[in-house]
């Protein structure tokens, strides 16, 4: 076993860090999703398109993702009163 020093006086502990959690098993695409729609209040509320385009992805994946998962858990708000658009924002009251 070889040793990078000759006394174990100069080694560091690493100490382990609770890294913050999301409530799933999220891909990036995801997290990249959520994190941007958390930050707009209902007055910033962006279409899925542009968010899809902000964070690159399909507008797909924000329209099925934010419908499906965000909005049923109460993650976020969907405003559908403007067909055929929807307006994502983010369910807090800031």
């Amino acid at each position: 076993m070889k040793r990078c020093f000759e006394d174990d006086t100069v080694l560091i502990e690493i100490i382990h860090q609770d890294a913050p959690m999301t409530e799933g098993n999220f891909a990036e695409v995801e997290i990249k999703i959520l994190g941007l729609i958390s930050q707009l209040s209902e007055n910033e509320a962006m279409t899925a398109r542009d968010i899809a385009d902000s964070v690159g992805c399909t507008v797909q994946k924000v329209a099925i993702w934010g419908s499906r998962v965000l909005e049923k858990s109460g993650k976020i708000n969907i405003n559908k009163a403007h067909r055929p658009h929807k307006y994502y924002s983010s369910d807090l009251e800031l």
